[in-house]
């Protein structure tokens, strides 16, 4: 990722405000070597990723004296800043961010706080539909109980395997999920409408188990968007615009009934609204 090309099309790709930051950035965490910022200024003005111009331009100077470590290091200082800025950062990123504070309160040995920061992370991975690191919290629950010295008189691990198992059970459902809807768009990516009986066959026999599912068959929220959103495609693609408009606006209902959308949601309602 440190090729010239990705260099320039990473600094190309930047806002206004998002150059200022990392300006800002680099200003606070590195005081001595300039060189790469000297880089960053070049590069910006390029209209194309020409990097002739750029060793005609540092000739003789010390920018160019390692200039595959400097396009390293600028593209590094740039991926560092823009994850600082935090405008990518969605609530799973939120939540990783936390849970690097348990481990800290841990390792220092603050175990209240650490455990009362981990309960707080279980729940807000409850409430946001985050089950792949609430598998992970449940893990340092159990962790946690069988290295603690309290003695209690049962055996606190076996409803917190159980919960486990049942977050296990929602992932694998959302995981059948998103293999119907992703191979679903992955043939309909090129055409959009099933136009053959073979087409329509095929079409079928991947959202054939969904087609089944009842309300009781969908264990999460994520689970249920995809299933609107294959559901929508799926009947979309066969030419029944009613039902497939019918399954998006209930997709998108329910998404803003009681719940903020993520960044990638609300990606997703301006692609549907385009569509």
């Amino acid at each position: 990722m440190s090729t010239f090309t990705s260099l320039f099309t990473l600094i190309k790709s930047l806002t206004p405000s998002e150059k200022r930051y990392f300006k800002m950035y680099s200003a606070l965490h590195q005081r001595q070597n300039k060189q790469y910022i000297r880089l960053f200024d070049a590069i910006e003005k390029l209209k194309k990723p020409e990097e002739e111009k750029i060793a005609r331009k540092f000739a003789g100077e010390a920018v160019l004296n390692n200039f595959s470590m400097t396009k390293k290091y600028l593209f590094g200082q740039l991926i560092k800043s823009l994850k600082a800025y935090s405008s990518y950062k969605d609530y799973e990123s939120e939540l990783n961010d936390e849970l690097e504070t348990y481990k800290i309160l841990r390792q220092k040995g603050l175990y209240p706080e650490a455990a009362e920061l981990l309960r707080e992370c279980k729940q807000f991975a409850y409430e946001k539909g985050l089950y792949m690191r609430l598998y992970f919290i449940i893990t340092e629950e159990i962790i946690t109980i069988l290295f603690s010295k309290i003695t209690v008189s049962y055996n606190p691990t076996i409803p917190l395997s159980n919960e486990r198992r049942q977050v296990l059970a929602i992932i694998a459902n959302y995981s059948q999920a998103g293999d119907i809807l992703y191979n679903q768009k992955l043939f309909l990516r090129n055409k959009n409408y099933a136009r053959t009986p073979e087409e329509r066959t095929v079409l079928f026999k991947n959202i054939k188990p969904m087609l089944k599912w009842k309300t009781g068959d969908i264990h999460s929220r994520i689970a249920l968007g995809m299933y609107n959103q294959a559901m929508s495609d799926y009947y979309n693609a066969l030419g029944d615009t009613k039902q497939a408009m019918y399954y998006i606006k209930k997709d998108m209902a329910e998404k803003l009934d009681g719940h903020d959308p993520s960044k990638s949601e609300k990606t997703f309602f301006v692609e549907i609204g385009h569509y």
